[in-house]
């Protein structure tokens, strides 16, 4: 038995507060398939929320892997500009950029439904066979897709 004579009981004041929600995040990012023919020097996404009204970009994150968080459940419009130095012919170029549609330019749709998610692309290079001159030559050209 405990005898504590001079101990007073009170209300003690609290308040019970819930932590933010957390806001999930949409992961981009690009793996380099061609490290020995393409390095990448920049990337720009372009996130539009596609609505009744049309498109409106929400977001242009730079980087090769980036973390962005969309606020709005719905339909996305994803696009990167990625350019690389070609270490074979030595030039920057602009990769095509491909995604799950074909609307021009290169779009990848997704749906939003405010969870995490994670869309994964790979650059890497796709060849073509051009006759021309009695002979026939290979290109390469870089190119981004899911």
């Amino acid at each position: 038995m405990v005898d504590a004579a001079d101990y007073v009981s009170t209300d003690i004041p609290w308040n019970l507060v819930d932590p933010a929600p957390q806001q999930a995040i949409l992961h981009l990012g690009i793996t380099n398939q061609q490290p020995a023919r393409y390095t990448i020097t920049s990337v720009t996404w372009t996130i539009a929320r596609q609505d009744l009204g049309g498109l409106t970009i929400v977001a242009t994150p730079t980087g090769a892997s980036v973390a962005q968080p969309l606020s709005t459940a719905g339909q996305y419009q994803i696009h990167a500009d990625v350019f690389v130095d070609d270490l074979v012919d030595g030039v920057n170029v602009l990769a095509e950029f491909r995604g799950n549609t074909t609307l021009p330019g290169g779009q990848h749709v997704i749906v939003w439904s405010n969870t995490d998610l994670s869309v994964p692309f790979r650059l890497f290079a796709e060849s073509q066979v051009v006759f021309a001159g009695g002979g026939a030559i290979t290109l390469y050209h870089a190119v981004v897709a899911p």
